[in-house]
């Protein structure tokens, strides 16, 4: 079926997602847009008919104007996502954006921010979504083949709301973030035209869960930057590099936790010329074996770290990995955007303080905002400057370097310890690929700094700790060091720290007990708290240059040692461990 529009001249741009696809399907009906690799492929003129369907089915169940409409879609069904995007905003709906492999808590907890009228999903998915308070439609019931209607008008507007995308939550809860029309169509005026004379973007590739932002952009790509889309239902490192061939892909975006999943690779694939050109990595923190993997694999492709987030959207900056390229570096504004840094105040500071980072959104974009919650928005989003939850200091080139974020600075004994900067000294281990350093709850100090490592093989904690501290303050070794397979990640690939805490709770040693071998732990424990390999009983914790918080880890551990309760003044005392290991047993048998 064939439904024609009228034409949109190049010089008056679209100016919301559903006008732009009416625009291609007139100009490219044939050209494809979507390809999932064993599933399909979507062109343009078929996008166009099937969510002019679905919108018609969307009216017909009482869907308009305003009307929050939840999509629930895997990977594997962006073609649909792409369809069921387009006809919500064609009816003048907010569409809101959830993980399909959500939790029915988390679920319930999203939709009880955002209070979607109506949930759309693959029928598949239908059951397991029926209690979330609204309405579940399937996406396939929208698409029932019939006539369209011959006026099919868009109802949004353009600078009304068009989708809400949700944070992800590394820093506290996940918070409804709400952009407009306005804010996704921007830049259309220059490349439309390149658009008109045949021009197109080539072929990206992608494996994005469709909740988040950057999955959201894959789907819009076809229509915001003429690619041809091609999804991976599942990152597989091989079959990565299999599709880059054979669909002679030109550009990619990846989470940095995939391409250290590609590490494997170097090994049995010798580099090769390839039709990639740039690889886009950002959405996290990127470790420099990730960045060295990539390179190794792709000689000849630009490797672009980007620096943004939900709420700046547009506004971000970004470097190209290069040959002495320092961990947290993050590069200059994007084009028409901003940084600075600023004080808790928000003054501006000089450059070299560190401070808040705040990017500026470039001319056109208007900010975004936190769904219903106005005092959230005033502290994010300042004007056309937007307060990001990192912590960072511009060089005197302008380029901005980050070096934690406002959540990912532990505090241990009143002294700051900033998680990136142990993390780097990590991923410089041979064989590390990935750390993630976070805090647990201390008795004692308040906060306490343990650090999970992904590594090549097993690797030592006695050579992971030496390797630390000869590079690190001694408050900044972390007390507990623990080697996993992978890390607990949200959709977009960020750490979810507050679940690594669990792998470092106090384990049961085999203990000394009163009357056992006290000198003989605590000797262990001072040579692993100070770093000192060599100390002997005979000399003492100040001799040996013992602060206070190495006193209270020293402390830690012989009580988990010994399995008994001592006053942790006696380690504040200047006397031999020899006579500190009696007075320390006496105690722990007489149970003070």
């Amino acid at each position: 079926m064939t439904q024609t529009t009228p034409d949109v001249a190049v010089d008056a741009p679209p100016t919301t997602i559903d006008r732009l696809l009416d625009w291609w399907a007139d100009r490219h009906p044939a050209r494809t847009a979507h390809v999932v690799p064993g599933v399909g492929e979507l062109t343009y003129g078929r996008w166009r008919h099937r969510a002019l369907v679905a919108a018609a089915g969307l009216r017909a169940r009482g869907v308009g104007p305003g009307t929050r409409v939840a999509l629930v879609f895997p990977r594997r069904a962006i073609a649909d996502f792409a369809v069921c995007l387009v006809a919500v905003h064609r009816v003048g709906a907010v569409a809101v954006l959830l993980p399909d492999d959500g939790t029915g808590e988390d679920l319930g907890r999203l939709t009880r921010a955002c209070r979607p009228g109506a949930v759309v999903a693959p029928r598949t998915a239908a059951g397991r979504l029926a209690g979330l308070g609204a309405p579940v439609l399937a996406s396939e019931d929208l698409e029932q083949e019939g006539p369209v209607p011959t006026a099919t008008p868009s109802a949004a507007d353009p600078d009304g709301f068009a989708t809400v995308v949700f944070t992800s939550g590394t820093t506290g809860e996940p918070k409804a973030v709400a952009m407009r029309h306005a804010d996704i169509t921007h830049e259309l005026d220059t490349r439309l035209p390149r658009f008109a004379r045949g021009e197109f973007g080539g072929t990206l590739l992608h494996s994005f869960p469709l909740s988040v932002p950057v999955g959201q952009w894959a789907a819009q790509a076809p229509l915001l930057r003429g690619l041809r889309g091609v999804a991976m239902p599942e990152f597989n490192p091989s079959a990565f590099l299999d599709l880059v061939h054979r669909y002679e892909v030109t550009e990619t975006a990846m989470v940095p936790a995939m391409a250290a999943a590609m590490r494997d690779l170097v090994a049995r694939r010798r580099p090769q010329s390839s039709p990639l050109r740039r690889i886009t990595i950002g959405s996290a923190r990127s470790p420099l074996p990730a960045l060295r993997t990539l390179r190794e694999l792709f000689p000849d492709a630009a490797i672009v770290v980007d620096y943004s987030s939900t709420e700046s959207g547009w506004a971000g900056t970004a470097v190209e990995y290069h040959d002495g390229y320092q961990p947290g570096t993050v590069g200059r504004p994007h084009p028409g955007c901003a940084v600075r840094i600023v004080d808790e105040e928000g003054a501006p500071l000089p450059t070299g303080l560190v401070g808040t980072v705040e990017l500026m959104l470039p001319p056109g974009v208007p900010p975004r905002s936190y769904l219903a919650d106005p005092v959230a928005t005033a502290a994010t989003f300042r004007g056309r400057w937007v307060r990001m939850a990192d912590l960072g200091y511009l060089d005197t080139d302008g380029c901005l370097h980050l070096t934690a974020r406002t959540k990912d600075v532990v505090h241990i004994g009143g002294r700051k310890v900033s998680c990136p900067e142990v993390e780097h000294v990590f991923e410089d281990f041979p064989g590390v690929r990935e750390a993630a350093a976070f805090p647990f709850a201390d008795r004692i100090l308040g906060e306490e700094l343990g650090v999970a490592v992904i590594a090549d093989g097993q690797v030592s904690v006695d050579d992971l700790r030496r390797h630390a501290a000869a590079r690190l303050s001694a408050h900044k070794v972390p007390t507990r060091i623990v080697q996993v397979d992978e890390f607990p990640r949200t959709g977009n690939g960020k750490v979810r720290k507050d679940r690594l805490t669990r792998l470092v709770a106090p384990a049961a040693r085999t203990g000394a007990g009163a009357g056992g071998d006290v000198a003989a732990v605590l000797l262990d424990a001072v040579r692993e708290v100070l770093g000192v390999p060599d100390a002997t009983v005979e000399r003492s914790l100040v001799e040996l240059g013992a602060s206070s918080v190495d006193a209270i880890r020293i402390y830690h551990r012989v009580t988990e040692a010994v399995g008994a309760e001592f006053d942790v003044a006696l380690l504040f005392d200047a006397e031999p461990l020899a006579e500190l290991a009696q007075r320390i047993d006496a105690a722990a048998g007489a149970g003070t």
